[in-house]
């Protein structure tokens, strides 16, 4: 994200206060120093809360929105992006598959390809066994 935006606006991360918001909100604060820019740290603790989030960091002029990993934006991730749609910001999602609800990018692991990747192993690991009985 930081490399698409203006070197000069702060970057917006918006986390839930009820999940490791400190750990999110210090590690954020160490990026953008590591980065040279400026981080503001928008709460949304609730799914009524993403379109003040948005809103808020559209009134603190950001160049752009970064939503953590957290239950909150994964389980509302079409929400999210429907809500974001609607202003002129790009935003960035974790994990990697909610680019597809309609956001700019996405950064993390693909859920689906580590999900495909355990059950290629599972299945190996049972042929290697020479197991043809099913799994209890």
């Amino acid at each position: 994200m930081a490399e698409l935006l203006p070197n000069t606006a702060p970057i917006a991360a918006v986390i839930d206060p009820a999940v490791e918001a400190a750990d999110l909100e210090n590690s954020a604060q160490v990026a953008a120093q590591s980065l040279g820019r400026h981080v503001i740290v928008i709460r949304a603790a609730s799914d009524r809360d993403l379109e003040s989030a948005v809103t808020a960091a559209m009134q603190k002029q950001v160049a752009g929105l970064v939503f953590t990993a957290q239950p909150l934006f994964v389980s509302r991730h079409q929400q999210l992006a429907a809500i974001v749609a609607r202003y002129p910001i790009p935003a960035a999602y974790a994990p990697a598959d909610l680019a597809a609800s309609g956001g700019l990018m996405s950064y993390g692991a693909s859920i689906f390809e580590m999900f495909r990747r355990v059950g290629n192993y599972s299945g190996k690991m049972r042929n290697a066994r020479g197991s043809a009985r099913p799994a209890p």
